[in-house]
């Protein structure tokens, strides 16, 4: 399966004009992606903030971000926008997907860091 920005803006919740998108998931508390993904630089870390900071009557808050990737996303936008909100209290696990090279992965899902 491969995920791309469609999937990421389906997700996506809009403060503006709500009934003309349709919201999926208006319980994700914890989006876990173990699949491979590729969005444009941004999409990702738009719809987490969507999740994360918007206050929605009907939709819980994103608490808890668990992806493995196949690219280093050091010094992506989305690296440093997620890496924001992880100071905020959202918990963000990042591990390489099974062939690819990174340095600074968490090991533990529990760690709560990027």
């Amino acid at each position: 399966m491969f995920l791309g920005n469609e999937f990421f803006q389906a997700l996506m919740l809009h403060e503006d004009n709500q009934e003309e998108y349709l919201h999926l998931c208006p319980r994700l508390e914890t989006l876990t992606l173990h699949t491979t993904f590729m969005s444009s630089d941004g999409v990702l870390a738009d719809m987490v903030e969507s999740r994360y900071n918007l206050d929605v009557q009907g939709f819980t808050k994103l608490w808890s971000v668990n992806i493995a990737l196949t690219w280093d996303w050091v010094e992506t936008c989305d690296h440093k926008r997620l890496e924001a909100l992880c100071g905020k209290g959202l918990v963000i696990f990042v591990q390489a997907h099974t062939g690819a090279t990174a340095t600074a992965w968490d090991e533990d899902p529990g760690g709560g860091g990027i």
